[in-house]
């Protein structure tokens, strides 16, 4: 997990000028999404893709994942179904592009049932 703003950075030297992070994953154990990164680690991992020239973008649908994107510095947040009105005027404020797939919200149920009986926790490690 600490190792997040060197993956970043390095990312960020040989990529397209963009890095994309996983903000929050399915956490069975808690029985809904949860945020992957402590902020302290996120703010580093995207401090240190800025650094190194790149922007950041962040795949994310768990409302308790947007301060920390927030308050970080995110460049764009994809999906966001769980932006509060707050988050959304916050973003807007400071020119963050969201970039929704409510298509998608949809289809939670059918995915959610897929991973039904699964014990483990399918968090990327």
């Amino acid at each position: 997990m600490a190792d997040l703003p060197a993956v970043m950075a390095e990312e960020a030297r040989a990529g397209d000028g963009w890095v994309k992070i996983i903000a929050d994953w399915i956490d069975r154990d808690a029985g809904d999404l949860t945020p992957l990164w402590p902020a302290g680690v996120l703010a580093e991992g995207i401090a240190a893709a800025h650094e190194a020239g790149a922007r950041v973008t962040a795949h994310t649908f768990a409302t308790e994942s947007i301060d920390a994107l927030l308050d970080a510095g995110i460049d764009c947040i994809e999906h966001g179904t769980g932006m509060t009105a707050d988050h959304m005027a916050e973003a807007a404020a400071r020119g963050i592009p969201v970039v929704p797939t409510l298509l998608q919200v949809a289809n939670f149920e059918g995915y959610a049932a897929q991973g039904r009986g699964a014990s483990r926790d399918t968090r990327p490690a």
